[in-house]
This record gives structure tokens, sequence and C-alpha cells, in this order.
């Protein structure tokens, strides 16, 4: 084989490894961020349905959380009326379902505080266990669990979440 083809077949080969990195750097990212926003643990399926459907307050879930990690969540869910848990912030959202929760909250011109959780790794897997709710993000309003993403679109679309933040006073 020639030195100029070998040259050839080599370069050939970056590229497609250099392009093939990207890509699996990118799938792999992906898929961190999908686990975190969606992992969902089929035992605790009927615990995380939430309030706002109708859930009773106690939950079913064996795991629990430290009472010193829960007073933490408590105080940032009770720190204003409307808190939101985003992968990521309003201006720089780190998944689909974080922007499109921001874009709602935005169109319907709701004032509200957020905490990002991939800011804090304990936070993010303590306040799935301590609301019985698998996926990010998470509404709470006035301290109780509204839902998340899925939720907050179902009740736009019928209505229920102009409704409530109009009895709540928020809009």
């Amino acid at each position: 084989m020639s030195n100029a083809l070998l040259q050839r077949q080599l370069s050939l080969f970056r590229v497609f490894f250099l392009r093939s990195n990207a890509l699996s750097r990118t799938f792999v990212f992906k898929q961190i961020c999908m686990r975190r926003a969606t992992s969902f643990h089929t035992s605790r399926a009927l615990a995380s349905i939430p309030l706002a459907l109708g859930r009773s307050a106690s939950t079913t879930s064996s795991e629990t959380i430290s009472p010193e990690l829960a007073a933490v969540i408590d105080s940032i869910i009770k720190k204003d009326r409307m808190v939101v848990f985003l992968t990521g912030t309003p201006t720089a959202p780190r998944c689909r379902f974080t922007a499109a929760t921001v874009d709602i909250l935005k169109q319907l011109g709701v004032k509200y505080s957020f905490f990002d959780i991939l800011e804090d790794d304990e936070i993010c897997e303590g306040l799935k266990v301590h609301s019985g709710w698998p996926t990010l993000p998470q509404i709470f309003i006035d301290g109780e669990l509204i839902g998340g993403y899925d939720v907050c679109k179902t009740m736009l679309l019928s209505g229920d979440l102009t409704k409530l933040l109009k009895e709540k006073d928020m809009i």
C-alpha cells in the first residue's frame, strides 16, 4: 500500500473518529440528562401521582431521606409562593421539559422562584423521594406539589392551571 493512500485512509479514520466521538459525547450527555429527568421506579408508580391529581399527602415509598435534607428541601419549597425545581435555569434550560415548562410559565406571566437541581445531586435525589414524584421539573405552589411538565401542560390545555393560578391570586 502506498504511503499517500495510507495517509488518506488515516485522515478519513480521524475525521470519522472525531465525528463519532462528538456524537457519542452528545448522546451520552443526553442520556445522562434524560436519566436524571426520568428516573422512574415502577414500585413508586402509585406514590408518584401528585397532590393536584388527588394523591394523599402520605407516600408508600420505602426510600427515606435525612431529616436535615427534608428540612432543606422544605425551606426551598416554602421560600416563595411558586417554586420550580429545574434542570438548568429559566434562561439556560438543560432539558426540553424544563424549557417547555419555563415557556408555559412565561406565557402565563406568573412570577416564580427556581432551584437548579444540577447544582446539588443530594437535593436532586432527595427531592424525588420527598415529593414522591420521580421526574423533573417539579412545580410547587404554596408548598404543594402540582406536578411536572406533563401535568402542567395538561392543566394548561384544560384551563385548570390558569384557574388555579387565578384562585391563588398569582396571575
